[in-house]
């Protein structure tokens, strides 16, 4: 997939993830990267503000040229890529939020591209791991964070937030 020209951009005023072409539903054959918004969080516990990345990306994403000078190479056209949209849940509830993700993410890996996700707290992080694992197998994790993410529900009172997602992640085994 071709970046989209700076005037079509200007002249219709979508912000897309670096002015890729935009896709509802499943990705066009060879697409290998879908990037996907998910504007929440809903599971911060100290400060929010997770659910605006979606939309300062791409903001600032509209003016990174996909071509690399130095080494000569046209990045989507080497890896063809789409912005998949965001993530659609009703607001207020995060069992639906890790639903909505975990379908997303599972249709972006079954149409055989890559999820490249976007916001969220890091509870979404439990059903792209779910998503993910259940097309690849137990999966291999850099977590770099100023906490382990490995909380329990004595914590909060709820088995579910953003410091909970690898302590699931691992009694799930979806993690190598």
């Amino acid at each position: 997939m071709a970046q989209e020209d700076a005037l079509t951009y200007l002249r219709h005023g979508q912000i897309p993830f670096f002015r890729l072409p935009v896709v509802t539903g499943a990705p066009p054959a060879g697409t290998r990267a879908v990037f996907l918004g998910i504007p929440t969080d809903l599971g911060a516990t100290y400060q929010p503000g997770a659910r605006l990345a979606p939309w300062h990306v791409r903001r600032v994403s509209a003016l990174v040229q996909g071509f690399h000078p130095v080494h000569r190479v046209d990045a989507f056209a080497a890896v063809p890529a789409v912005d998949g949209g965001n993530v659609a849940f009703p607001p207020f509830s995060p069992a639906a939020l890790r639903e909505s993700v975990e379908a997303q993410v599972a249709a972006v890996a079954a149409a055989g591209a890559a999820p490249f996700v976007v916001g969220g707290d890091h509870a979404v992080t439990l059903p792209i791991l779910r998503a993910l694992a259940r097309r690849h197998g137990p999966l291999a994790v850099v977590h770099v964070d100023a906490h382990l993410d490995t909380s329990g529900p004595e914590t909060w009172g709820e088995p579910f937030h953003h410091g909970t997602p690898f302590r699931h992640a691992i009694a799930e085994g979806l993690v190598a």
